[in-house]
C-alpha cells in the first residue's frame, strides 16, 4: 500500500510504500501509520523525536558495517539497501518547512 504525505505548507506531497513509512511514523511517536497529521507543538516534537531515532539507526548501521568489515568475505553481488536517513529525507523536509511556516503535515492511504 502506498502512504501519501501531504503539507499545509510550501512542500511538494510525496508517496512511500507502507513498509518504508511505519519506521519513519514509529520515529515520530506516531501510532496511526495509515493515516494521521501533526502540527502546532506535536510537529516540532515528532520532528526531534524523528531525527534522535534516525540518529540512533545510523550509529547502528554503522556498527552493523564495522563489524561486517572485521569479516574477511565480501559479497559484491550483495544488493545495498537503501539506508533510513535517504527514505526520510522528503518527510524531514516536509517537517522542517511545516514547522518554519507553523504548518501540519497530513498522511493517509494513496
Amino acid at each position: 500500500m502506498l502512504i501519501k504525505f501531504e503539507s499545509t505548507a510550501a512542500s511538494a506531497p510525496f508517496v512511500m510504500l507502507e513498509n518504508d513509512v511505519k519506521p519513519l511514523l514509529r520515529g515520530m511517536l506516531q501510532d496511526n501509520m495509515q493515516e494521521g497529521a501533526v502540527s502546532g507543538e506535536h510537529l516540532a516534537d515528532a520532528l526531534a523525536h524523528l531525527e534522535q531515532a534516525l540518529a540512533a539507526a545510523a550509529r547502528r548501521a554503522a556498527e552493523r558495517e564495522a563489524s561486517d568489515n572485521e569479516s574477511d568475505e565480501v559479497d559484491d553481488d550483495a544488493e545495498l539497501p537503501v539506508n533510513l536517513d535517504a527514505r526520510a529525507a522528503p518527510l524531514l523536509d516536509m517537517l522542517h518547512k511545516a514547522k518554519a511556516e507553523d504548518g501540519s503535515v497530513m498522511w493517509k492511504p494513496e
